[in-house]
């Protein structure tokens, strides 16, 4: 009996030696299979959308036809970076492309502010058939898009212009030039250092007059505060506006007609292009007047000369007060300057006493001109000590650089310091593309350890007493989360894709000349490979005299780091494969469109878009000045609605209806009562004891509308004082001071926008923003995947003529 006793006790304790050690395993188990399930779970979720990208990536040094061109000086063809090299990030680039054994078309591949490959590729480039029966074939149709039913016979790209146009997305990023088969011909790379966002640009045509010193310190080391260049030969001179969109200032001399009147047509065309799209020019036209009139058509342009112009001398008095100069200035000549539609920055006077215009401000289109009625690279001015005074005096717009930075920085909630970053953050928000909350994922775990931990330990162990049993029940668990996260998971990705936009469209009434800006952020919840273009509206279509002038224009928006937020990409990314910004030229026309743009899944892509055009309207304005405020007739010259419209009067905002109509009339303009602008931007209100303005907060990523008001009257609200950001890359689309003593200022939205993005997967179908689709929202193959609208802001502004004095009707 001991003995049988004593058995029996080795059994029962080898039986519960066993059964710990068969829940340790199970426990063992659980830990091991957990650090296997999660990342391959999420290799589910996310393998069948990212493979479709993920399988594309090209290797970047590839060669495809397996030959190689030399790259050195025996290289057919080689590139230069206009004006000395001088660049910015984000914004398009001229390359002067020299041929010397290669007259074919060429691709341009570089990297976005993603850093993902672009190739810029003549539209020639894409086929190997017959483009001359292919550009007889291929028309511009009714919304100023080529009409390619046979998408991979494109028309033929003018091949006698030696400039090609990129936008770098990278410091020192690299540059390789291709040919029609994928040849490699050059591999260089862009500069290393390109121009800081903060820093004024000056291209000079003529005597730099002590512009390019300014700041300038050899004793203390400090550079000078301007980038400029000065140009010696006009043949590197950009032949299109897109060449100039990185210059803030084109400074001119009369001096220089000799140089200007070698100038080709096309490049003149482009520089009264940039002129009238909003860029700011420098004239300077004294004693050399009547020679520069009769040999340079680009002065005669600039300045609405209608003869040669007559010369006066002036008394210098009147120059030394306005800048408060110590240093005496000798009787100087100076060329009378037409005086209609223009509005005087200094007046001087004639040794007869008589009052003359010295500094006059001309409006061109939407940009503007001041002319200097005196030599200032000539005596008496050239020696004189206080001529950079003069010159900063009369245009702080023009170089702001010149003064001191702002001493604010960038705030801690922000991760960039300019409107165009908070711009930015705003397009990039979307509904479908929300992440869950952290508590969520955090409880979601927690509940899963405890059924798979403890739960489990005691169902299965204390309760059912079968530690067996955990070998199924932990599988099962297992695989019941991961069913339903993939479920989860494939849900979000049959929502549609959604697009977040702003537009500006400024219109000059008077000259009949219109610019349009557009930026679009659209986010795909699947991985997809995506053509890009625009198109005019047909709503809009009556408002324009035939086709764009220029554009659609269309290349990817932002770049990494302060400006507009983000890590700074200093690689390409090799994840994503290479797409193609496709350039079509026609004459002086130039149009781009995108080909075969990846998207990650869950991923956005911002295209920058902008075009010119010519406005045409029989509305009859009879505005008036009558004393300080308006009077007279107002009609809405375009044909759609203008919604929340506003008339701007220098410092005073008169409010319209809250729908003014297509063809609408206001008789009486004076019944209407104004507000101060600069309260109506600031939400200014006054209390018991004071005025109190609304805080405006460059965190908030989720008002578009309230960033488009920044964006289009910055220096007018405050500038960074009020902001607290500061507005170089989309300076342009400010307009605080275009409104003058005969320029009145028509502002509003649109119900819908003056172009459409269309939006189609690779090889498929177009499918326009806001337009909904029959097929299935996932989108097969070939079919255009369905793109839902969001945020959405479309402005007009509309500059209107004053009548000095009441009209007769």
């Amino acid at each position: 009996m001991p003995r049988l006793w004593a058995a029996g006790m080795h059994l029962s304790r080898r039986r519960k030696t066993v059964n710990r050690l068969s829940s340790f395993a199970s426990w063992s188990l659980w830990r091991a299979a957990l650090h296997l399930w999660m990342p391959a779970v999420l290799a589910v979720c996310a393998g069948g959308s990212a493979g479709a990208v993920d399988a594309a990536v090209e290797n970047p040094d590839s060669d495809p036809s397996g030959t190689r061109a030399a790259a050195g000086s025996d290289a057919p063809v080689s590139v230069e970076v206009a004006f000395d090299g001088q660049y910015r990030l984000g914004q398009w680039t001229a390359l002067r492309v020299e041929r010397s054994g290669y007259d074919g078309p060429l691709t341009l591949e570089t990297i976005d502010g993603d850093g993902v490959r672009v190739r810029y590729v003549d539209d020639a480039a894409t086929s190997h058939q017959d483009n001359a029966s292919a550009a007889a074939g291929n028309q511009v149709d009714e919304n100023n898009q080529v009409d390619e039913s046979n998408d991979a016979v494109p028309a033929r790209l003018a091949e006698d212009s030696a400039w090609r146009y990129v936008v770098c997305g990278a410091a020192s990023a690299p540059l390789w030039v291709r040919d029609d088969r994928g040849r490699l011909l050059v591999k260089t790379r862009f500069p290393d250092q390109p121009i800081a966002i903060e820093q004024r640009r000056v291209l000079i045509l003529g005597d730099p007059m002590g512009i390019d010193e300014i700041g300038k310190n050899e004793l203390l080391g400090r550079d000078a505060k301007l980038a400029t260049t000065v140009v010696e030969d006009v043949d590197t001179l950009p032949d299109h506006w897109l060449g100039y969109d990185s210059v803030d200032t084109l400074v001119v001399t009369a001096t220089a007609w000799p140089l200007l009147e070698q100038m080709d047509e096309r490049v003149r065309d482009a520089i009264l292009t940039w002129v009238r799209r909003g860029g700011r020019v420098l004239v300077t036209i004294g004693q050399s007047g009547p020679e520069a009139y009769q040999h340079s058509r680009l002065i005669r342009e600039l300045i609405p000369l209608q003869d040669v112009p007559l010369l006066q001398q002036m008394e210098p008095a009147p120059i030394e007060a306005f800048i408060s100069a110590q240093q005496r200035l000798d009787v100087f000549p100076a060329a009378v300057l037409p005086l209609g539609g223009a509005q005087p920055m200094l007046i001087g006077r004639t040794v007869q006493r008589r009052s003359l215009a010295v500094a006059m401000r001309y409006q061109a289109g939407l940009g503007e001109v001041l002319a200097v009625a005196a030599d200032l690279d000539r005596p008496p001015f050239a020696a004189w000590p206080s001529r950079t005074d003069l010159l900063l005096e009369l245009m702080p717009d023009l170089v702001p650089a010149a003064r001191e930075p702002s001493s604010r920085g960038r705030r801690s909630d922000t991760h960039y310091n300019d409107l165009a970053g908070q711009l930015r953050a705003t397009l990039d928000r979307f509904s479908a593309a929300g992440a869950v909350p952290f508590s969520v994922i955090a409880v979601g775990l927690l509940a899963l350890f405890l059924v798979i931990g403890p739960l489990d330990y005691l169902l299965i162990n204390r309760w059912l007493k079968r530690p067996l049993a955990g070998w199924v029940s932990f599988p099962l668990v297992i695989l019941v989360c991961s069913v339903a996260l993939i479920l989860w998971a494939r849900r979000g990705q049959q929502s549609p894709a959604q697009t977040n936009r702003i537009e500006f469209v400024d219109i000059n009434a008077v000259e009949g000349v219109g610019r349009g800006y557009r930026v679009d952020y659209l986010y795909t919840p699947r991985a997809e490979r995506l053509d890009v273009g625009l198109e005019v509206e047909p709503g809009f279509a009556a408002a324009l005299d035939g086709p764009f002038d220029n554009g659609p224009l269309l290349a990817p928006f932002a770049y990494s780091g302060a400006t507009f937020g983000g890590v700074q990409i200093a690689v390409e990314d090799q994840r994503l494969p290479a797409y193609q910004v496709r350039m079509r030229r026609s004459g002086d026309r130039l149009q781009s469109r995108a080909v075969d743009v990846p998207i990650a899944a869950g991923g956005s892509k911002g295209f920058d878009m902008r075009w010119t055009f010519s406005f045409a309207s029989s509305a009859r304005q009879g505005l008036w000045r009558r004393r300080t405020e308006l009077a007279g007739r107002l009609e809405n010259p375009l044909p759609v609605d203008i919604l929340d419209g506003m008339l701007l009067d220098r410092d005073k905002v008169y409010f319209l209806p809250s729908r003014f109509r297509a063809g609408a009339t206001i008789a009486r303009v004076e019944e209407l009562r104004p507000r101060v602008l600069r309260w109506f931007l600031t939400g200014r209100k006054r209390t018991e004891d004071a005025t109190v303005s609304e805080r405006y907060d460059p965190a908030d990523d989720t008002d578009l509308r309230r960033v488009s008001e920044m964006l289009g009257f910055y220096r007018i609200a405050g500038g960074e004082s009020y902001t607290g950001l500061l507005n170089r890359p989309l300076g342009e689309l400010d307009l605080s001071g275009i409104v003058t003593d005969r320029r009145a200022l028509l502002i509003g939205r649109l119900e819908q926008p003056t172009t459409r993005l269309t939006v189609r997967q690779h090889g498929g179908n177009v499918q326009s923003d806001g337009e909904s689709d029959s097929s299935d929202s996932a989108g097969g193959e070939g079919d255009a995947p369905v793109v839902q609208p969001q945020q959405e802001v479309s402005v007009v502004r509309i500059l209107l003529p004053i009548l000095q004095d009441r009209p007769e009707n």
